[in-house]
């Protein structure tokens, strides 16, 4: 049931005497929210407010009683309110799902994000910065920020390969001792500067 909750964009609570009472409800409700899932009220029966969860009382409401209320446009609101920044809600999904993986198999480093996925994963995070719903958890935020670290890591290295072929290739060129010695202590210093 978990899996089901992680895998999609949206969780429709629905509020009913029964169900604010059921356990299975509250560990299903509780694991949403761990989530920052998009969590979506609906009222089948009223429910006294005072006895309603202090994170559900805050959202908005959506009704679906049998007494009265008028169903289509309810339904019409459902929908607008999943539609509604459904690429962000998207994106929010898809990172959960890539985090979830990438913790479970012991934060592999081949599971971290790298090219196009870090860079809209990262614009992603200035949106939700901005106020965009929903926020990333802290494993997104683990998830995302260690592969921004892998990426910094692997394009220091490569630009130390780099460097040190091309004093190689100093070196085999012009295989005068002085020239050869002194690229080999610039490749020391440029070493240790680009470590710390």
């Amino acid at each position: 049931m978990y899996k089901e909750i992680e895998s999609n964009d949206c969780f429709v609570f629905v509020i009913s005497p029964d169900s604010i009472k059921s356990e299975n409800t509250v560990w299903t409700l509780d694991h949403a929210m761990k989530n920052a899932k998009r969590v979506i009220p609906i009222v089948y029966r009223d429910v006294p407010f005072e006895e309603v969860r202090e994170d559900i009382k805050v959202l908005n409401w959506l009704f679906f009683r049998e007494d009265g209320d008028n169903w289509g446009a309810s339904l019409k609101k459902l929908f607008e309110t999943m539609d509604n920044d459904i690429r962000h809600v998207r994106i929010h999904t898809k990172l959960l799902s890539m985090a979830i993986k990438w913790e479970t198999e012991d934060f592999e480093k081949s599971g971290l994000l790298v090219g196009n996925d870090l860079k809209s994963s990262q614009l992603w995070l200035s949106e939700s910065a901005l106020g965009k719903e929903p926020k990333p958890t802290a494993l997104h935020m683990s998830y995302i920020r260690c592969s921004q670290s892998l990426h910094d890591t692997m394009s220091k290295r490569r630009l130390i390969a780099f460097f040190f072929l091309i004093i190689l290739t100093i070196g085999i060129a012009w295989p005068s001792w002085g020239v050869f010695f002194f690229a080999l202590v610039f490749a020391h210093i440029f070493v240790f500067f680009s470590s710390n």
